[in-house]
């Protein structure tokens, strides 16, 4: 159950590295924000915007091909002005199959997809580290 219905949460969870899981119970959580209800707002604030991240993670997954997903996740390191000539490496920090579960495709699909990069120049890839080569090129993936 949540802690604000009596409805059975529908999605569960798998941790990918050693977690600490706590049990709140509904009683006492409901006690705590009666005592401090400034607690509620701030809760207000986190899920408005954590539900604007999956509002545009639907619209990503819906509207954006594989080509632009990807590019969107490589970019956000790249900043605005990073038009010169020197390569940015990010590091993945997790399997490329949660990757690929996180932009909603096979991990065989963002392979060929990091293959199609790798071919047209943008990117190179050893083990977890990519490095962006033409960042404002993977933006035009973007558009």
């Amino acid at each position: 159950m949540t802690l604000t219905t009596v409805e059975v949460y529908p999605a569960n969870a798998i941790a990918l590295e050693a977690s600490q899981v706590i049990l709140v119970k509904k009683k006492d959580f409901s006690n705590l924000i009666a005592r401090r209800p400034s607690l509620s707002l701030q809760m207000l604030s986190s899920m408005s915007f954590h539900l604007k991240h999956l509002v545009n993670l639907i619209e990503d997954l819906k509207f954006k091909h594989i080509e632009a997903r990807l590019a969107h996740w490589l970019t956000r390191n790249c900043s605005e002005g990073d038009y010169g000539p020197d390569p940015y490496i990010v590091q993945l920090d997790t399997s490329k199959r949660v990757l690929a579960g996180q932009l909603g495709v096979t991990a065989e699909t963002l392979s060929r997809t990091f293959a199609r990069f790798r071919d047209e120049g943008l990117i190179s890839v050893d083990g977890r580290n990519i490095t962006i080569l033409n960042c404002p090129k993977l933006r035009n993936y973007l558009e």
